[in-house]
């Protein structure tokens, strides 16, 4: 686990990343080719704002039940697949065990006054290979900036996999 205070480029943000899961082939290559590909399913809301809503301002945001509605029945549920996993402002984690599950085992977890979480994750199917913890303070939150906001916790996503022991970060 590391952490890092200079939160991306938002100023009193700090970061949590947990690595721990990370495989042999996960690489940061391996992420880094998929990453503007996968679905980003969007859990929480803030602001008045539902998941339904924010993931209509992410690229490829989406929900579970938005993504069963546009694709037939016999095709791959959401979490069967490779994907960004956010948790939004939300006082509710799953646990690492069930992560990336479809019934995730949800937890409790405390946000400091006038700050919002930021909760992502990568999830190859139902396996959790990173993720990272974020408080945001809330005055920095825009609605209208929420794809920002995804976009630097992919970001950090991708930091962790870099960092991940064992497992080559450049070039495979």
């Amino acid at each position: 686990m590391l952490w890092l205070p200079l939160g991306f480029g938002l100023a009193g943000c700090t970061t949590t990343v947990h690595n721990r899961w990370a495989m042999e082939g996960d690489t940061l290559r391996h992420w880094q080719l998929q990453m503007h590909t996968m679905p980003v399913e969007i859990h929480g809301g803030f602001a008045a704002q539902d998941a339904t809503a924010i993931a209509a301002e992410v690229a490829r945001g989406t929900t579970p039940e938005v993504y069963a509605a546009q694709r037939p029945a016999p095709d791959t549920p959401l979490q069967k697949t490779p994907r960004v996993l956010i948790y939004l402002g939300t006082g509710y984690l799953p646990s690492d065990e069930t992560y990336c599950q479809p019934k995730p085992k949800l937890r409790t977890v405390g946000s400091q006054v006038g700050k919002v979480n930021i909760f992502a994750a990568i999830c190859d199917g139902s396996r959790l290979v990173v993720r990272t913890e974020q408080q945001q303070p809330s005055d920095q939150w825009v609605y209208s900036q929420v794809g920002a906001i995804v976009e630097k916790a992919e970001e950090r996503l991708l930091y962790a996999v870099s960092t991940s022991p064992g497992t080559p970060s450049m070039g495979q």
